[in-house]
Formats: C-alpha cells, sequence, structure tokens
C-alpha cells in the first residue's frame, strides 16, 4: 500500500511539474518568473531544466538574488554554473543561451588508436618484418 502511494505522489508530482512547464511556455518571461517565485526553489529549478538555455537565463534574470541562488543550489551544478556564466552576457547572445558542454568519447586515446590513425592519414608507416 505505502509503495502504491509513493508511486501515486511521484506520479502527481510529475504532472504539476510537466503543467508547470507548459504554462511557463506560454507566458513572457515576466509572468514566468513570478509564476515559478511562487513555487519551491527546487520546483522552480526543475521546470528550468525544461527550457531552452536562453529562455531560463531571461527567467533567472527577473527572479530576486536570493531566490537565484537557491534554485541555482538545487539543480545539478554543471547546469548552475552555466546558468551563472549564461547571465554575464548580453540578452540575445550567443553566450547567454549556452547549454553546459558534456564530455564526447568519440576517439579513443589508445597507443593502438593512435598508431592506427596516424598509419591511416599516411604521418606513420608499420615496419614490416
Amino acid at each position: 500500500m505505502e509503495n502504491n502511494q509513493t508511486n501515486s505522489a511521484y506520479g502527481n508530482e510529475q504532472l504539476r511539474r510537466r503543467s508547470l512547464v507548459s504554462e511557463i511556455r506560454r507566458r513572457d518571461s515576466r509572468e514566468a518568473a513570478k509564476l515559478l517565485m511562487g513555487e519551491l526553489p527546487n520546483v522552480a529549478g526543475q521546470v528550468l531544466l525544461e527550457l531552452n538555455p536562453g529562455r531560463t537565463t531571461t527567467i533567472l534574470q527577473r527572479f530576486s538574488e536570493d531566490f537565484v541562488a537557491r534554485v541555482l543550489a538545487s539543480v545539478p551544478a554543471e547546469y548552475a554554473r552555466q546558468w551563472a556564466r549564461n547571465q554575464a552576457y548580453a540578452h540575445g547572445s550567443i553566450g547567454s543561451m549556452m547549454d553546459p558542454a558534456t564530455a564526447s568519447s568519440i576517439f579513443l586515446t589508445t597507443a593502438t588508436d593512435i598508431a592506427s590513425m596516424g598509419c591511416f592519414l599516411g604521418l606513420a608507416t608499420i615496419p614490416v618484418a
């Protein structure tokens, strides 16, 4: 029974968050900020994570400094750092719309991979015995 209540509460929370995201998307940044400031900082942070970075930056700029600090404390550190950096750029600039950089593991860097790539590019040869 307790598990069903937990699942139900989680489902209600997810539904509420999705509804809030939809409502925020329909409003201008001023009205969106007013609506989110009526929520708990962690709820506001979760909603902002669903928006594009430029929109998030615009809304954050309308919050009080205290509320911004509490929202930033509630989201993953890489987003908090990026959102703080985004606020330093002029409104509408590319810098104000950046997402956190993510690492990519496209290239392998083992010695064999490096030698193979060198041979492929014609920068190295494999001696034949």
